[in-house]
């Protein structure tokens, strides 16, 4: 007849089996610890059919801090890994907190992992287990002119943070490999010598297809180091656009020019994160270039994209290659605005109702409006009446209308002259698009 036991693991990493004893199965993975179990139970039970399953994980604690978005501590299973945990903790801070050296601490014991090769690669060395009781830290990106760059013939250009033992056909794996028109026997280094200033160059060629590329006398790099892949002669150069700041994903994509949306890279990036200031958004055009004074002088629009993540796809826009797109932090301010003594710019106080802000601002002005103050929210764009439950929060602007308007026309001009707004977004946006 069939028998099953539902048992722990003891706070020691054992398993006590009936009529088999005791195994260890601390520190081992799930399938290593399934197949010690089984092949123990087997020699004890020659002619059974023994399967043993995991029937809930246990939870650990594990301790993050620096740059994500909710450091502390958090409790996962013991069967996830170090990049669970970092999504539990809000992710990595874009463009600030480094993927390529993030440190575990566990008492005596200090590693350094590298979650881009996890990320790019899929490479779980690099991704491991947690145990309970680390301490996590994610480091500050290094400077810019320190990272690696990688531009041409690849599916990802753009910088990668460096570390020691990259060399080539590691920075064209996380640029998530050539293109399908690269020139393999195009692939050029450039090193700037830190002595004499001069840039040095190197030529190298690659082979193979799929995961298989290989680099002939593939090269260490060095801090700063630039690669370019060439493209085939004649070949059609891939359009792509990039995306920074306050996404979920900021980097390189690949577009079709003139077809492919704003909206379109947006989804790609994962969409802003909970830091972003939607209404802020800068948008770069390189071939819109005007010369001053022999300088070329690229324009930088800023576009209000709240419409566009509600759905109204008359903001959007057709994108070309080199669009540049950067989506800023909110700020960490609340704005009064309108018939107030003092209109202007205050530090945020958490959970201050309304009328907190307005009594900093000097009070009301004679003649405001008591009853139609409003609340335009930094993340929607809507307008609320003011709520005890909640408060403004940072980024947002507190409009006091003056009483009695001469004109319903007057009153809309007053609004759209205190938030700047839709109707101006709405121009730049059509003159961007044509």
């Amino acid at each position: 007849s069939a028998r099953s036991f539902v048992l722990n693991v003891t706070p020691e990493g054992t398993l006590l089996i009936p009529a088999i004893g005791e195994i260890h199965v601390a520190g081992r993975t799930l399938r290593e610890a399934r197949k010690v179990i089984v092949d123990a139970c087997t020699a004890g039970f020659p002619d059974s059919d023994i399967t043993a399953t995991l029937t809930e994980a246990r939870r650990v604690r594990v301790h993050i801090a620096g740059l994500v978005n909710a450091p502390g501590t958090h409790e996962l299973y013991a069967n996830q890994r170090l990049a669970d945990a970092l999504a539990q903790a809000g992710d990595i801070l874009p463009e600030r907190g480094s993927a390529r050296h993030v440190v575990r601490t566990r008492g005596d014991r200090t590693e350094t992992f590298d979650l881009l090769s996890f990320y790019a690669n899929g490479d779980l060395s690099t991704n491991p287990y947690l145990e309970g009781g680390e301490h996590i830290r994610v480091l500050p990106r290094e400077p810019v002119e320190d990272q690696l760059q990688i531009t041409g013939a690849v599916l990802q250009p753009g910088f990668v943070e460096y570390r020691d033992g990259d060399r080539v056909m590691d920075l064209v794996r996380f640029a998530y490999s050539f293109q399908p028109r690269a020139d393999l026997s195009a692939i050029a280094v450039g090193r700037t010598d830190p002595q004499t200033g001069k840039t040095v160059s190197y030529t190298l060629s690659a082979r193979g297809q799929g995961p298989d590329w290989s680099i002939d006398d593939d090269m260490p790099l060095q801090r700063g180091d630039r690669v370019y892949v060439g493209y085939q002669k004649g070949a059609e150069r891939m359009a792509t656009v990039a995306i920074y700041g306050e996404v979920v994903r900021p980097g390189h994509y690949a577009i079709r020019e003139d077809s492919t949306m704003l909206t379109d890279l947006i989804e790609a990036a994962g969409g802003p994160t909970a830091r972003a200031s939607p209404r802020d958004v800068v948008f770069l055009r390189p071939s819109y270039v005007s010369r001053i004074g022999g300088d070329s002088i690229p324009p930088v629009v800023s576009l209000n994209v709240l419409g566009l993540l509600a759905g109204d796809r008359s903001y959007d826009v057709p994108l070309r290659n080199g669009d540049s797109i950067f989506v800023p932090s909110r700020a960490l301010d609340v704005q009064v605005l309108g018939s107030v003594l003092r209109p202007g710019i205050l530090a945020y106080m958490p959970d201050a109702p309304a009328e907190g802000y307005i009594e900093r601002a000097g009070g009301y002005s004679p003649g405001a409006d008591k009853g139609k103050v409003r609340v335009i929210r930094a993340l929607t764009g809507t307008f609320e009446k003011p709520h005890d439950d909640y408060p403004p929060a940072p980024g947002d602007q507190i409009m006091v209308p003056v009483k009695k308007p001469s004109s319903v026309g007057k009153w809309v001009r007053n609004i759209f002259a205190l938030v700047g707004v839709a109707a101006t977004t709405y121009l730049i946006v059509e003159a961007v698009s044509k």
